[in-house]
């Protein structure tokens, strides 16, 4: 073999005379060949032999580039060739072996990885000893990288050529004007908007300055301080400046901005101007209009305010007749109701004072001054209610249950014209309340309904169920048990609908209602953090709905069974010896509660005010017990009263009672102190001192 890198002994030539006369052709040639395979494998190209008309490949050296071929392939074409590059091979082929010249080709090739590259072929003919071709010895360079360095060259090329055709399109179809100054403060470019307003072409226009294109001095000048400015600082330039020029007198607004070189140096000065004529002439005119119409504003906010000042006033004086009206009505009724029960305690004061008077009728008289003060304290129970300042005594509890418990007592008093059903929602949330005014509110409201359907009879159901509300001005958002009252009555029209939470207002005759049942209600439910809706149409019955708020914790156990009654005479002698001191300003108050306790067997002090009570206790340590109201004038009331006696003396037992409720529905528990309303009976006031002393004894 005369080229071979694998040579075997069959293609080697027959060793004739070395001309030279240092030795046989054939040693000369075996030292050919091995300079040759020394180069090869010095080669970092892969190296290939091919038969002479190219159809076989004899031998591949693919230095990982190509994958070798150790012996003579057919194939070799499709092995390493696309389909899509054979012609072009295969016409660079044929080209090479009518020349008998060099084979030199870029093509894509398929890598020994499988992946695809690119190589560089180059292959020259092998003679033999005749001249004729024996086989061609070739390399084959791996320049993948190199190709895909071209076309991402050619790619970004490609795209800088379409962005200059943006830019050029941009800049042409502005109507801005565009430019560029060099670092020697003449133009190198200007859009054709510019060179329309200069009047000059682009060969006449390129290369000067401002001055040289006709600016005044003044503004050359301007532009040239501007142009070092931007050059020096690097930061942009902003103004303004009148110019006259092939469009006439024109205001234009400017910016001129750096060119920063890949060098990091100021290339050159750019700048982009906008013909502002008539926006500034807008927003003068515009602004002119905005100052006229503020004026216009201005005065008709000083009408406006003076119709509102005057509109206020009327509804004040509006406010003032109703309240005056309401007051009237509310007064009216309060003191219908309360000359009534006067009169009852009137006339018993004057039958008591009669000498003639029998026992039975002594008794009869006693009775019924006693059931015009029970009348009396429902009153201003009452009244409380819809003030929403009666203390309430909320739990958490079982409104089905509660519900339930009440169906005979609703059946007895609405009477058998009217059917009573209930749908209970099974899982009710408990309730927070006061049990006994929600029942109250409920007997209130199934009277009403009572009322509203006879004599005709109807049916009157009682719904409940757990709703989630969004916060409105009645209640706070969160999770409601509610209940409702439906009827089939006559119904409300919207006149009747608008005035059911005013005390007093009633549409039933005389002597059938006082007019404070819904008030009472309205206010039990507000004050309990919930509300009351109300639905009603004539014809179509009514529906009242509480929704009173979730309790947290579960419902409350039934009370268990109260402890047996002590005997009188075992009361008697557990107080003997034991001395209460009374506190309140008003004597006629203090005087009988002093009797009523002497009649339960204790001793008694009084005194008129907070100042006095201490006094007493400091010089008489006897006391066991304070009694006292809540409301009195002094600095300290009863709730401060307590509070120091708790501090100071902590022995003592105390209780508090006051006719204002709201007073002691603000302070839960004040000082630890045992709270009783007024009006109150001999047997809660009993009550109420032992549960007193019992809290001292713990």
């Amino acid at each position: 073999m005369t080229a071979g890198f694998d040579a075997s002994p069959s293609d080697q030539a027959a060793p004739v005379p070395d001309p030279s006369g240092g030795g046989t052709p054939g040693q000369a040639l075996h030292e050919s060949e091995a300079r040759l395979r020394a180069l090869i494998s010095a080669s970092s190209d892969a190296v290939y032999r091919m038969s002479p008309d190219w159809r076989e490949m004899r031998q591949l050296q693919g230095r990982d580039f190509i994958a070798d071929t150790d012996r003579p392939s057919a194939g070799w074409l499709e092995k390493y060739v696309l389909p899509a590059d054979q012609p072009e091979v295969r016409a660079a082929i044929e080209a090479a072996l009518r020349s008998r010249c060099v084979f030199e080709l870029e093509h894509r090739v398929i890598r020994a990885d499988g992946s695809l590259g690119w190589t560089l072929s180059r292959a020259v003919p092998v003679p033999d000893a005749t001249g004729a071709v024996m086989e061609w010895l070739g390399t084959a360079s791996d320049i993948t990288e190199r190709k895909r360095a071209e076309a991402a060259l050619a790619e970004s090329q490609a795209e800088a050529e379409r962005q200059r055709r943006l830019y050029e399109a941009i800049l042409t179809n502005t109507p801005d004007l565009a430019y560029v100054w060099g670092l020697d403060h003449r133009f190198v470019y200007a859009n054709k908007v510019l060179l329309q307003m200069w009047g000059r072409s682009w060969d006449e226009a390129i290369g000067r300055n401002c001055l040289e294109l006709g600016y005044p001095d003044w503004h050359a000048a301007m532009h040239d301080r501007e142009i070092d400015q931007v050059i020096a600082t690097r930061q942009p330039v902003r103004g303004e400046v009148p110019f006259d020029g092939a469009f006439g007198l024109r205001l234009y607004e400017y910016i001129l901005v750096p060119v920063i070189g890949d060098s990091g140096e100021v290339e050159a000065v750019a700048g982009t101007t906008r013909d502002v004529t008539e926006a500034r002439a807008a927003e003068q005119t515009l602004r002119r209009h905005q100052e006229a119409l503020e004026r216009l504003v201005e005065e008709r906010t000083a009408a406006l305010l003076r119709e509102v000042e005057e509109r206020r006033r009327a509804e004040e004086a509006l406010r003032q007749g109703e309240k005056l009206q309401a007051i009237g009505q509310l007064t009216g009724g309060i003191a219908h109701d309360f000359n009534n029960i006067l009169q009852v305690v009137a006339s018993g004061v004057s039958l008591l004072a009669m000498p003639a008077l029998g026992a039975a009728q002594r008794a009869a008289v006693l009775e019924g001054m006693g059931k015009a003060a029970e009348n009396a304290r429902e009153l201003t129970g009452r009244l409380l209610a819809f003030a929403r300042r009666q203390a309430l005594q909320p739990e958490a509890f079982d409104l089905n249950a509660r519900i339930s418990g009440m169906a005979e007592l609703l059946r007895s008093t609405l009477g058998p014209r009217i059917r009573i059903e209930t749908d209970l929602l099974p899982g009710l949330w408990p309730v927070m309340a006061d049990p006994g005014r929600l029942e109250a509110a409920l007997l209130n409201l199934a009277a009403n309904a009572r009322d509203a359907m006879l004599p005709e009879g109807g049916r009157l159901l009682l719904t409940t169920g757990n709703a989630t509300l969004d916060r409105d001005a009645e209640h706070a958002a969160g999770d409601y048990v509610f209940v409702s009252v439906r009827d089939d009555g006559h119904g409300m029209p919207p006149a009747v609908l608008a005035r059911v939470f005013e005390p007093f207002f009633t549409t039933k005759g005389p002597a059938k209602g006082t007019g404070l049942g819904l008030a009472q209600v309205h206010g039990f439910v507000l004050q309990s953090g919930g509300d009351v809706q109300i639905d009603s149409r004539p014809g179509e019955g009514t529906v009242v709905t509480l929704h009173l708020p979730r309790a947290e914790l579960p419902a409350a156990a039934q009370p268990a069974a109260a402890a047996p009654a002590e005997s009188s005479g075992a009361a008697l002698a557990r107080r003997a010896g034991r001395t209460v001191l009374v506190v309140d300003d008003n004597d006629d108050v203090a005087h009988f509660a002093a009797s009523l306790l002497q009649g339960l067997g204790y001793a008694t002090r009084r005194a008129g005010n907070a100042a006095a009570a201490l006094a007493l206790l400091e010089a008489d340590a006897a006391i066991d017990a304070v009694f006292s109201d809540v409301v009195m004038p002094g600095e300290m009331d009863g709730l401060q009263l307590a509070a120091r006696l708790r501090r100071d003396f902590p022995h003592l037992a105390l209780l508090l009672a006051s006719g204002y409720s709201e007073v002691l529905a603000e302070h839960d528990g004040p000082a630890a102190a045992e709270v009783l309303g007024k009006p109150y009976h001999l047997d809660e006031l009993a009550a109420a001192l032992d549960r007193a002393f019992a809290a001292v004894a713990r």
